[in-house]
């Protein structure tokens, strides 16, 4: 039972608390399985309804990583990319990072990896993958990491962007690396293997960035996608490679983008994402570009499409996908997509950041989708917007760099990304997410915040690339990101935090206690004592939810004094 003196600032944990009221905002119940949280009648009172059911369970923003010393803001980590590993159970969770450990120096980025239990408990030390040219040298770097799990070897494919000194390559000529990870942690395979080739040897001019991976089950092997410039200096397009389970090359990189004139510096392909198809056996890979075809200018970036088959081969051409803004006009853009494969429907959804003349200004980004068949062609509602961050005519609030993963137990998807939103948040920078079902439709809550830096109402505390992957052993999510925590002095780390499968439990959540006589009885609301939720519910019938939805206690609910609200999960009999 919480006493109104004892309502905490922030909202925390149910293992630390059972039941979270937040003094006049919107409040959050956190609620763990077969456990029940209570608020005395006077707590109601200094609150503001609607009531949400929170999906985050587990540690509360739990921290990963440990760069450098404590609180020193020199020693960062940045661009975390996860796994999750099916045999054993738990995550893998990559970044780059600035720390002191052995001879390295500041500003020498490498990659690290945490390898984190089902509940969120992380599981030995933070170690070291990549070795970019000698300790000590800041010149040499790792940076943009991304991660597959294959279930096959019980391993892991981590890449990165990175630069080395060596009879191949210099200072500044980034190129794609890789290193094979055993489910322990342990490096397995070729050390640090080149997977990209980017113009001559030995020449910065030319370079490979944005890596994403995707493991065929078919085949046990993976694809690797990134943008580059080859022969064309600055001429940025999608090249792929595909890599043996054994970290061995098959064949040689390939080209994928086919952005405007193909020695036209104007046009590029950047930021590729990709989800392998195990029905059709191949990869849809996707990324944003500017192209000069059917009324399109430089610098209007769009987002499109190119399925690959399982031998690195085009599947037909690539195709457009996003339509921000007018045709012509640059001032409107789609950018940062991210894909996840629908195994059930056998079908895809892209989301990407845009802003779109329709709805905001320019610069006023959310985030959208797009459903695609498994031949690529658009289904359903055209851009569909997903977020609904702060004002449509201001740009001061946006959301960008949405990560979405797929759930195939209940059929439904969670799509994050990092916004400065003006709900909640006054202005901060935090991580966010939405759950859609399979034909595009939102469900749950509505942009239902993940991440808590910094002190509330405070925006020097900011959260960076936001990615999630979905747990098919114990049906949830984890979400991770860079952040800035109180204490730290400008210091980011990574930071994690589990999310329920909210609104599709299969046991709904039961809100109780009938008419608030005193004492209160035993029951459940009905509809006529003035609670709803969200409207649908009929007079008379009782008040059930999914975790994730909104209950709204209308403005003449009473409750008298020493009266309990009380919520009960579990009994799905």
């Amino acid at each position: 039972m919480i006493n109104a003196q004892e309502i905490p600032d922030r909202q925390l944990d149910f293992e630390s608390v059972p039941l979270v009221v937040q003094a006049g905002i919107t409040k959050a119940l956190n609620l763990v399985n077969e456990q029940v949280g209570e608020i005395e009648e006077a707590a109601l009172e200094v609150v503001t309804f609607p009531v949400m059911i929170d999906p985050e369970i587990g540690p509360y923003d739990f921290r990963i990583s440990t760069m450098g010393p404590e609180g020193n803001g020199n020693f960062d980590a940045s661009t975390p990319a996860i796994a999750y590993n099916s045999m054993d159970n738990n995550y893998l969770v990559v970044w780059s990072g600035e720390d002191t450990s052995g001879s390295l120096v500041v500003n020498e980025l490498e990659i690290f990896g945490q390898l984190i239990n089902a509940n969120g408990t992380l599981l030995n030390s933070e170690f070291r993958i990549s070795a970019m040219d000698s300790d000590g040298n800041a010149n040499f770097d790792a940076t943009n990491p991304s991660i597959t799990y294959n279930p096959v070897a019980n391993n892991y494919l981590v890449t990165w962007t990175g630069d080395q000194n060596s009879f191949i390559s210099v200072d500044n000529e980034f190129e794609i690396f890789g290193q094979l990870v055993t489910n322990l942690g342990a490096e397995t395979g070729p050390d640090d293997f080149r997977i990209s080739e980017m113009g001559p040897n030995r020449n910065a001019n030319f370079d490979a960035d944005n890596s994403a991976i995707a493991y065929n089950t078919t085949a046990n092997n993976f694809l690797v996608v990134w943008d580059g410039d080859n022969a064309t200096n600055n001429k940025k397009e999608v090249f792929g490679q595909l890599i043996a389970a054994d970290a061995n090359e098959i064949g040689s990189n390939f080209k994928i983008g086919n952005q405007g004139p193909a020695t036209n510096t104007a046009f590029d392909a950047e930021q590729p994402s990709l989800s392998y198809n195990s029905q059709e056996n191949n990869y849809l890979v996707v990324w944003q570009g500017d192209d000069n075809v059917d009324g399109l200018a430089n610098d209007e970036f769009e987002i499109y499409g190119q399925r690959i088959g399982a031998s690195g081969g085009k599947v037909g051409s690539d195709f457009k996908i996003s339509d921000m803004g007018p045709d012509g006009n640059e001032l409107f853009d789609a950018t940062n997509p991210a894909i996840a494969y629908n195994s059930i429907e056998n079908d895809y959804l892209v989301v990407w950041q845009g802003d779109d003349d329709n709805e905001s200004v320019n610069n006023a980004f959310e985030i959208y989708g797009q459903r695609l068949s498994a031949g690529g062609q658009e289904i359903g509602q055209n851009d569909f917007r997903i977020t609904e961050v702060g004002d449509n005519s201001n740009s001061i609030f946006f959301a960008e760099k949405p990560s979405i993963t797929y759930d195939p137990i209940d059929s439904i998807y969670l799509v994050v990304w990092e916004a400065v939103d003006q709900v909640d948040t006054d202005n901060e920078d935090e991580a966010w997410g939405q759950f859609i079902d399979p034909v595009g439709i939102q469900i749950g809550l509505d942009d239902f915040r993940i991440s808590e830096m910094g002190t509330t109402g405070n925006t020097g505390f900011e959260v960076n690339n936001v990615n999630v992957i979905f747990n098919t052993t114990e049906g949830n999510f984890l979400a991770v990101w860079a952040g800035e925590e109180e204490g730290l002095n400008n210091e980011f780390e990574i930071y994690g935090q589990l999310v329920d499968a909210a609104g599709n439990d299969p046991c709904p959540q039961q809100l109780t206690d009938a008419d608030l006589a005193d004492p209160v009885p035993s029951g459940t609301f009905q509809a006529s004592q003035s609670i709803s939720s969200s409207g649908l519910i009929e007079p008379g019938s009782d008040v059930i939810f999914d975790a994730g939805m909104e209950i709204d206690l209308l403005p003449n609910f009473e409750t008298r004094l020493g009266a309990l609200l009380e919520v009960l999960i579990g009994g799905c009999e």
